[in-house]
């Protein structure tokens, strides 16, 4: 296994647990994951841009907006062929072309955040779009309640058990 192969390895392992942990907590897929992200990337985007200058905030303005709409609708419609072929035992071509473009555009746009704007707002946003699209390379974990409805739900049937427990009637002590 190559140093490249070895990193893009590690990468998806942190992706893939933090998707799962999205989904544990919230009982959201890792398309909403990803959406959330692109629209707090295309913000942090826009924030950077708007600080540096007017002229600059209203140029990526229209670009962010239109880049991120695409993104979204991309994601919804990889969800879309994911869930169909949940049960096939082979990956659908379109959703392995999907992941291999998320995938590189994921690294051009980590890249691009951690090199070409120094952790500004700009590199921020940029980073964040670039995790949105590692996210939809993830794998797919249904939609399930959150985790603190699921706890109030086991609390319940816990003391629900308790309370309908039988009594018993003590036994008397003969002496």
């Amino acid at each position: 296994m190559s140093l490249l192969e070895k990193i893009d390895t590690t990468i998806m392992s942190g992706v893939e647990a933090g998707v799962y942990a999205w989904n544990w907590a919230t009982g959201r897929t890792k398309t909403d994951l990803a959406n959330f992200l692109s629209v707090a990337g295309s913000t942090a985007l826009l924030v950077g841009a708007y600080q540096r200058s007017l002229a600059e905030g209203l140029a990526y303005t229209p670009l962010t907006t239109i880049w991120t709409l695409m993104h979204i609708k991309t994601n919804n419609r990889q969800q879309r062929l994911e869930e169909i072929n949940r049960n096939k035992e082979a990956i659908d071509l379109k959703i392995f072309n999907h992941n291999y473009i998320n995938k590189s555009a994921g690294y051009a746009l980590s890249t691009l955040g951690i090199l070409g704007a120094k952790f500004s707002l700009m590199g921020i946003g940029s980073l964040l779009w670039g995790a949105s699209h590692f996210v939809m390379c993830a794998d797919n974990y249904p939609p399930r309640k959150n985790c603190l409805s699921r706890g109030v739900e086991k609390l319940a049937e816990t003391l629900k058990g308790y309370f309908e427990c039988p009594q018993t009637e003590p036994t008397p002590i003969r002496g």
